[in-house]
Protein backbone atom coordinates (compact mmCIF):
# COMPACT_ATOMS: atom_id res chain seq x y z
CA UNK A 1 0.00 0.00 0.00
CA UNK A 2 2.90 2.33 0.79
CA UNK A 3 4.37 1.70 -2.66
CA UNK A 4 1.05 2.50 -4.32
CA UNK A 5 0.85 5.74 -2.36
CA UNK A 6 4.38 6.57 -3.50
CA UNK A 7 3.35 6.06 -7.13
CA UNK A 8 0.32 8.28 -6.57
CA UNK A 9 2.51 11.04 -5.16
CA UNK A 10 5.55 10.87 -7.43
CA UNK A 11 4.67 8.73 -10.45
CA UNK A 12 4.00 9.59 -14.04
CA UNK A 13 0.41 9.99 -15.20
CA UNK A 14 0.35 6.33 -16.25
CA UNK A 15 1.85 5.19 -12.94
CA UNK A 16 -0.67 7.23 -10.95
CA UNK A 17 -3.54 5.75 -12.96
CA UNK A 18 -2.16 2.26 -12.41
CA UNK A 19 -1.74 2.89 -8.69
CA UNK A 20 -5.37 3.98 -8.44
CA UNK A 21 -6.53 0.79 -10.16
CA UNK A 22 -4.24 -1.35 -8.00
CA UNK A 23 -5.47 0.35 -4.80
CA UNK A 24 -9.05 -0.44 -5.75
CA UNK A 25 -8.14 -4.07 -6.41
CA UNK A 26 -6.28 -4.38 -3.08
CA UNK A 27 -9.66 -4.27 -1.28
CA UNK A 28 -8.58 -2.24 1.72
CA UNK A 29 -11.87 -0.84 3.01
CA UNK A 30 -11.79 2.93 2.90
CA UNK A 31 -14.75 3.19 5.27
CA UNK A 32 -15.42 0.92 8.21
CA UNK A 33 -19.12 0.73 7.48
CA UNK A 34 -18.44 -1.00 4.18
CA UNK A 35 -16.76 -4.04 5.71
CA UNK A 36 -18.51 -6.84 7.60
CA UNK A 37 -15.38 -7.04 9.75
CA UNK A 38 -16.63 -3.97 11.60
CA UNK A 39 -19.97 -5.56 12.48
CA UNK A 40 -20.61 -6.78 16.03
CA UNK A 41 -18.76 -10.05 16.40
CA UNK A 42 -16.89 -9.45 13.15
CA UNK A 43 -13.26 -10.41 12.84
CA UNK A 44 -10.94 -7.63 11.80
CA UNK A 45 -7.51 -8.08 10.34
CA UNK A 46 -5.16 -5.98 12.53
CA UNK A 47 -3.28 -4.98 9.38
CA UNK A 48 -6.26 -2.80 8.45
CA UNK A 49 -5.42 -0.51 11.36
CA UNK A 50 -1.78 -0.34 10.28
CA UNK A 51 -2.71 1.12 6.90
CA UNK A 52 -5.04 3.80 8.31
CA UNK A 53 -2.47 6.58 7.84
CA UNK A 54 -1.85 5.43 4.27
CA UNK A 55 -5.57 5.38 3.57
CA UNK A 56 -5.92 8.92 4.92
CA UNK A 57 -3.07 10.16 2.73
CA UNK A 58 -4.46 8.27 -0.26
CA UNK A 59 -7.86 9.88 0.13
CA UNK A 60 -6.27 13.30 0.49
CA UNK A 61 -4.11 13.06 -2.62
CA UNK A 62 -6.33 10.92 -4.85
CA UNK A 63 -9.01 13.60 -4.72
CA UNK A 64 -6.68 16.21 -6.25
CA UNK A 65 -6.54 15.81 -10.06
CA UNK A 66 -3.01 15.88 -11.37
CA UNK A 67 -1.46 16.05 -7.90
CA UNK A 68 2.25 15.46 -8.27
CA UNK A 69 3.13 15.13 -4.60
CA UNK A 70 5.28 18.26 -4.78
Amino acid sequence: MATLLDYLLTGTDAERAGAKRAWYCAHVPLHGGRSPAYAPGGRRDPALDEVRDLVDKWLEYAAVPGHSGA
